[in-house]
């Protein structure tokens, strides 16, 4: 699959302050999927593993061209100092892609072999409208292989191990050692809000230099949004040094 970037008219019409994510997510990339039929895009965006999703979401942004890496503030949990860390979007991507493989098999202590399949998107928004979902129901929907013991200590941290491998990024954690006080350790990062986030601040830029273009030389919406972004950039620039001419 293939992305574009983000930054068309059609994509100012999405809402980042939904609360919905896993529908947030499916309409970005059905949005910026290219060279695909809109209701497609929108069923395949769906059907994705959520790393999948997420190496998608970071694949938008790196083709913006304004970002390489994602910048995230993190706090010491030690000393309570901030500092930051970046992570490449081009790697995040490239996770994301390893993460469409069909299966994950886990092997318990006692032998036996269990197959499940990745969750995807439409997985996420089914448990999400099932309060009365637990985590046997979910691991029973995901099963390709095997027999589901019914008493297995430790089984669901085992499986939740083995899907953490196979699929970094949902649960994705980063480790880093503080540079203040040298204390390391593994940090969750919630990486699709750190990359909606992102995008939503590209959308408020956007609408933003639509606002100063659009009042300065009355160009229509779409026309400003069809514009290169260095085009755009360099008008911007323009209004910038305005105020600074004798």
């Amino acid at each position: 699959m293939t992305w574009r970037a983000f930054g068309s008219p059609g994509d100012l019409d999405l809402d980042f302050h939904s609360a919905d994510r896993p529908v947030l997510v499916s309409r970005v990339l059905a949005t910026c999927r290219s060279g695909c039929d809109p209701a497609e895009a929108l069923e395949q965006a769906w059907s994705l593993s959520l790393g999948a999703r997420i190496g998608a979401l970071a694949e938008i942004l790196a083709r913006t061209g304004e970002e390489d890496a994602l910048v995230v503030p993190l706090t010491c949990p030690r000393c309570a100092e901030p500092f930051e860390v970046r992570l490449s979007l081009a790697a995040i991507g490239e996770l994301g892609r390893e993460a469409r493989g069909p299966r994950v098999e886990v092997r318990l202590a006692d032998g036996p072999r269990l197959a499940l399949r990745r969750p995807t998107g439409a997985d996420q928004r089914r448990w999400l409208a099932d309060p009365d979902l637990d985590e046997a129901d979910v691991l029973n929907d995901l099963l390709l292989e095997g027999d589901m013991p019914a008493q297995a200590p430790g089984l669901l941290a085992r499986v939740a191990e083995a899907m953490a491998e196979a699929d970094l990024l949902p649960a994705f954690a980063v480790h880093s050692a503080c540079p203040h006080c040298g204390h390391a350790d593994d940090l969750p990062l919630d990486l699709e809000g750190l990359l909606l986030a992102r995008l939503a601040g590209q959308a408020r830029r956007l609408i933003r230099a639509v606002h100063r273009l659009a009042s300065r030389y009355g160009w229509r919406e779409a026309d400003i949004l069809a514009l290169p972004g260095h085009r755009r950039a360099a008008y911007l620039d323009l209004l910038d040094q305005e105020g600074t001419w004798p």
